[in-house]
């Protein structure tokens, strides 16, 4: 350490040779070299600061080169993901692919960061034993003084707890508490949607509306709990008997909902009677023999949510004035 004539200290590197001009070898002289090396030192610092900064940090931090290959990752991305340093550099950060992320979103991406843009989202992501993780990630172009990018530098923070939370308040929004199926308000916001999609694509669609048979007798002679029960059987017995595309749903009390994408009004109806054959024949415990009234309305042009809705209810009240355990349709509006 030199300092200058003001007292500001400076870095040196300073090499003194022994020089002889003597015959007999004596030294005579010194020659002293000196380097100032405190820009050099000063960056030094700075990197082992910013490298110490990356391993301590709790965010995920990975490094790759232009081709997408990884040339660092920190100590948050070896716990975060399982993987070991050694096992992933030279590799692409593909391996962490969940599947959950189309194509389009990989492009753009890659559309964004080559351009020098820095590109932020949420990625579902795989860690080495299969298990799924969600991080907030951004992506940063890393370029040279006249613009050239030579890496690219993620940064994630992990945020699965929130994003498991956010499924389980938005389940705990669209799920019927009792039966674990749809509830009203879910159902009425898919059914819009494939009013919507069957218009615009001229699908077929039909509802099927059913209520079960004299519930207020199960809950007054057996108690409400066999009564919650019955409902909880009831939809096991259906769903059972649905398509992967068919959408239930409780609608209130004893009613239940059954939106058929792709089915015609006879299609639909040959469900609801399977569906009540079902039911009646199901062996209910202590509540004894239960039987449900169907009605089935087939989607019209001009249908809206209420419309179809009241049309298949007035089917169902028909099922219930005709003797129950039966199914009715409706065709007009």
């Amino acid at each position: 350490t030199n300092y200058r004539k003001d007292g500001t200290p400076y870095q040196v590197e300073w090499q003194i040779t022994p020089l002889s001009t003597d015959p007999d070898g004596k030294v005579t002289h010194y020659v002293s070299i000196q380097q100032d090396v405190t820009e050099r030192l000063y960056s030094n610092e700075q990197m082992l600061l910013l490298s110490t900064a990356m391993e301590a940090t709790s965010d995920t931090v990975l490094s790759t080169d232009t081709n997408g290959d990884i040339v660092y990752v920190n100590n948050a991305f070896e716990q975060q993901t399982g993987y070991k340093r050694e096992d992933v550099i030279g590799k692409n950060p593909r391996l962490l692919k969940s599947g959950e992320h189309g194509a389009d979103f990989y492009a753009k991406l890659w559309e964004q960061i080559s351009s020098g843009k820095t590109f932020r989202a949420t990625f579902t992501e795989r860690a080495s034993d299969g298990s799924y993780f969600h991080q907030e990630q951004t992506i940063t172009p890393v370029k040279t003084r006249d613009g050239t990018i030579t890496h690219y530098v993620s940064t994630g923070k992990d945020i699965s707890k929130r994003v498991e939370m956010e499924h389980e308040l938005q389940r705990l929004a669209t799920t019927d508490k009792l039966t674990g199926i749809n509830n009203r308000l879910r159902f009425e916001q898919l059914l819009e949607h494939e009013l919507e999609r069957g218009e615009r694509y001229r699908r077929r669609l039909s509802l099927i509306m059913f209520d079960i048979d004299h519930f207020k007798i199960v809950n007054d002679t057996h108690g409400h709990e066999a009564g919650d029960n019955v409902l909880q059987d009831i939809s096991r017995v259906v769903e059972e008997k649905l398509r992967s595309s068919d959408v239930f749903a409780r609608w209130g009390g004893e009613e239940f909902m059954v939106l058929t994408p792709e089915t015609d009004l006879q299609g639909a109806t040959e469900l609801a009677e399977r569906l009540r054959v079902a039911i009646a024949e199901h062996n209910f415990g202590k509540s004894g023999p239960i039987t449900a009234s169907f009605g089935v309305a087939a989607c019209q042009n001009d249908d809206t949510v209420r419309s179809l809705a009241r049309r298949a209810d007035r089917a169902l009240y028909r099922a219930k004035d005709g003797g129950r355990n039966r199914v009715e349709t409706e065709n007009a509006n």
